[in-house]
Formats: C-alpha cells, structure tokens, sequence
C-alpha cells in the first residue's frame, strides 16, 4: 500500500471509530520495512488506535520488534507457528523452527527489558498438519511462559478444504459474523473488501480514494450485508460468505 494511501486509511478508520488495526490482511505485516514508522506514526498522532499485529515470526526480528513495542500502542503481537516440531513446521510453512523461536524468545526479551505492557502469545490453527502437534507446541510455549492458543481451520469461504480441521466446527450452530458486522478491511488499492477470507477480492463496497469510509459502510450495499448477517439470512449474504464455516467460531 503507497504510504499516502496508508495515512489516508488511518485517518479514515479512526473517523469511524475504529479502536483496533490489524495492518495486514493475508501476508505478514514484517515483510514491511516501513512498519515501524507506521506504528510509531500512529501512536504519535492516533493515540486513540491500538495495534495487533500478527506474525508467522520469520521477520519479527529485534530490530522490527523493539521499535514497534516502544512505540506503546500494540496491545498485542502474536505468533502464528503452525508445527509443533521443526519438521513439522518446515514442511507445513517453509520456515526456520530455530529462527522464528528465536524471535519469540527476543521478543520476549523485549517486552522484559521496556517494561512493556504488549501481550505476546502464540497460535496455531488446528488441522490435518497440526493437530498432533497441540501438546508439542504447548511444551514449548510452557519453557517460556508464553500464551499458546489454538485457532480453527477457516476454509477461506469455501475455496479451501481440510476433513480434520472442518470436523472441529461441523456440528457447531453457526453465528452472527463478528467479521462481518464489526470489522472494515481495506486492500492495499484502497477497496474496501468483504473480509481476509475473501482471497480473491470477490466482494468490493467502493474505495477510499474515491469515496469516504464513512459514506461507504453506510451505504446500501454495505448496510444490507450487514442486515443478511445480523439476520442469518445465508441466502442474502455475499456468495463468499455463505459457504463460510468462519461464524461457527467467530461469532
């Protein structure tokens, strides 16, 4: 996303009331060399935001982490590590046990050393690749005294599938969307999106460079999704949400 547009988002979610940012939606915010700065831009000048940020631990080096949990407002960093062993994670992501742990660790150390009031945590999605790893992961999180959670598989709208992981929520009622009704995802084009499930950008409400947030979130086809949600009418969703399994566990 070009920086302008960056600020122009942020300025805009704050006038809605926007409390929390998330500044990813798929992909890893690390991979951003301007992350830092922009959440140290956003503590300077939108001290009402907090910042989440999640991250597959890769590039959450000392020199990303120690800057962005100096900068006060990310309440919480969270690691995603799908394995519970370094085999196991390698082949599930391609990435280092070794290396991303080492950040956990640093990070830790961090939060230790600024008197940090960031909560780190650890999570993994449960799934046919994971879920014989939950006590392994738990061990390890347990050797630092670090939170660990384990997440349920989304299958993406529909475009995914796992037999393992969908039998977590198979017998679950299904919710009101929580994404729905009280999340905004904007793309890095400024579309404003239907979610983070939504991979192929299949449902767009308009674009901020175009249009106020404000005026988009409150306009009929915005609106109306959020009544189809609020009423559990699968029919007048979005195609992408109804074969959603999401609601289950994210009421």
């Amino acid at each position: 996303m070009p920086t302008p547009l960056f600020w122009l988002a942020i300025e805009q979610i704050v006038e809605v009331g926007v409390t929390r940012l998330c500044p990813f939606i798929n992909g890893d915010p690390f991979a951003d060399s301007r992350m830092p700065s922009f959440v140290k831009g956003i503590a300077d000048n939108y001290p009402t935001l907090k910042v989440t940020i999640y991250t597959n631990g890769l590039l959450a080096t000392p020199e990303c982490v120690e800057p962005i949990l100096g900068a006060g407002n990310v309440d919480h960093l969270i690691f995603s590590i799908q394995g519970g062993t370094r085999e196991h994670l390698k082949a599930n992501t391609g990435l280092d046990w070794d290396v991303v742990w080492r950040n956990v660790d640093s990070a830790l150390e961090i939060k230790r050393k600024l008197k940090s009031n960031t909560e780190i945590s650890v999570t993994m999605c449960q799934f046919s690749k994971t879920i014989d790893d939950k006590g392994l992961l738990s061990d390890e999180c347990a050797k630092r005294g670090v939170p660990c959670c384990f997440g349920c598989f989304s299958n993406f709208g529909g475009l995914i599938r796992d037999s393992v992981g969908e039998e977590i929520t198979a017998d679950m009622p299904r919710k009101i969307c929580d994404r729905a009704m009280t999340h905004v995802y904007i793309y890095n084009n400024g579309d404003v999106g239907q979610c983070c499930f939504d991979l192929t950008g299949e449902t767009i409400y308009g674009n901020i460079k175009q249009k106020r947030l404000v005026d988009i979130i409150n306009g009929p086809r915005f609106v109306e999704m959020r009544k189809a949600h609020a009423a559990l009418d699968i029919d007048a969703m979005p195609p992408i949400c109804r074969k959603c399994n999401a609601p289950k566990f994210h009421g």
